[in-house]
């Protein structure tokens, strides 16, 4: 409780963002680290004026954090923070990760493919989601949307219907999202999560960033129909800088509501798909997917721990493993997860 409390804190500080806050945390490891720093050392980081911020904890109220916690009691919802194990891996390595997210529901972690699309697509391309979502649900795969009309909730409804797992991320507080929606999700055994203040309402601006989370969480990202100005490249975007593969589809060929799957194609920036088996085809069942991973950490894991028998930030580690950043960040979450590596600051060491 008291990780969530330390940054439940630094996250109400004025002037202090998601991007300040992630510098702080991979130098400091911890927020406590942070609130306890003096103002020359986070000075070196963020700046003397978040600095001052932050050892005044402007915008901070002991009041609001009262009855933000129990608001939280009284609705029943969860909340970790980015020190928490059970805060999904991948969100750490992104430039902006929430300090908090808070949840209904029951978290878990897999392999997750991003569905995302148009709040009202033809009845061509919800078929072609149905189906998509049942292969993925056969495959022991888990989904992630956005919990909007349309695209969005067709996945969640699919997946928890055919007794698979879904992540919805909301882009408003979660007392404010679809009472029906949330009810299938939850009694299905999957979960809600938002960055967002429970109470909060959405916006333009929470609905575009909360696209960076669906994108990060996912291994791969599905887009099945984007017109050109359609919401889903914003995700698309997200999910290019992250690192992640995009698969489009193009159903009516010369119609333009596939015009912003043919650019993301035409770039280079996608990968086509015709039909749900060609996805499931390259997504293995999880079973497969675990034994992979740990193939491959048998192999790696020895030299990243001898590695670290002198401690070295993560850039020196990709110099040396000449590993991808996204598979790198992962082995280092889960040994960090482990026990077997631990942070001080930006570097990383062998607890031997």
């Amino acid at each position: 409780m008291e990780k969530l409390i330390n940054w439940l804190i630094l996250r109400s500080i004025k002037g202090v963002g998601n991007k300040s806050l992630k510098k702080l945390y991979d130098y400091f490891g911890s927020g406590k680290a942070i609130l306890e720093s003096d103002i020359h050392t986070l000075s070196m980081i963020v700046g003397k004026e978040r600095a001052v911020r932050i050892k005044n904890r402007e915008g901070y109220s002991e009041k609001a954090l009262e009855r933000l916690l129990n608001l939280m009691e009284r609705w029943q919802i969860g909340a970790v923070s980015i020190e928490d194990e059970n805060y999904f891996p991948q969100l750490r390595f992104i430039e902006d990760p929430p300090p908090v997210l808070f949840y209904i529901g029951k978290i878990k972690f897999g392999t997750f493919v991003g569905i995302v699309g148009p709040r009202f697509p033809t009845i061509y391309t919800l078929k072609l989601v149905e189906d998509l979502c049942i292969e993925l649900v056969r495959a022991g795969v888990f989904t992630v949307s956005g919990g909007a009309r349309g695209v969005d909730s067709k996945v969640h409804e699919t997946t928890v219907r055919e007794g698979g797992y879904t992540v919805w991320v909301a882009g408003t507080g979660l007392l404010n999202v679809d009472v029906s929606l949330q009810k299938k999700v939850i009694e299905g055994g999957s979960a809600i999560i938002s960055e967002f203040d429970p109470l909060e309402r959405g916006s333009k601006y929470s609905f575009s960033v909360r696209n960076r989370i669906i994108s990060a969480i996912s291994d791969f990202v599905v887009i099945p129909e984007a017109g050109k100005k359609s919401g889903s490249l914003i995700t698309a975007k997200y999910a290019v800088r992250q690192g992640k593969r995009i698969f489009v589809h193009i159903g009516m060929g010369r119609s333009d509501r596939w015009e912003g799957c043919y650019k993301l194609l035409k770039e280079g920036r996608a990968e086509i798909f015709k039909d749900p088996s060609d996805i499931r085809d390259l997504i293995s069942p999880s079973v497969v997917v675990e034994e992979v991973r740990e193939e491959k950490r048998k192999i790696s894991e020895k030299d990243i721990l001898s590695l670290l028998e002198t401690p070295k930030t993560f850039d020196e580690l990709l110099i040396e493993t000449n590993m991808g950043r996204e598979e790198l960040m992962g082995l280092l979450s889960v040994l960090e997860i482990e026990g077997k590596i631990s942070r001080l600051g930006i570097y990383y060491m062998y607890n031997n």
